[in-house]
């Protein structure tokens, strides 16, 4: 199903893709999840973290974006972008 697709079918009880019946495994208390999402043939966007909602990711990408708007205004690589982010990371 194509992402134009799910955004325009209606909203349902069961819009998931477990099947009827087989509840999706519960994750361990703490647990970390990882969500990666394909964009295109070649690009894909991962975000990790304890939340397992899309709230919880579309949180992750808005602070994602922001912090790297930020490094974009001050004219800083990818690479160092990328450090300075996992620097402030690791601070908090």
């Amino acid at each position: 199903m194509m992402i134009d697709d799910l955004l325009s079918a209606p909203i349902t009880e069961r819009s998931g893709t477990t099947p009827p019946g087989n509840p999706p495994p519960s994750p361990a208390k703490g647990a970390k999840c990882r969500v990666s999402v394909p964009l295109d043939a070649h690009r894909t966007v991962t975000v990790s973290g304890a939340s397992r909602d899309l709230d919880g990711f579309i949180d992750a990408l808005e602070y994602a974006l922001g912090l790297a708007r930020k490094a974009r205004s001050l004219r800083v690589s990818l690479a160092t972008f990328a450090q300075m982010a996992a620097d402030q990371s690791r601070a908090s």
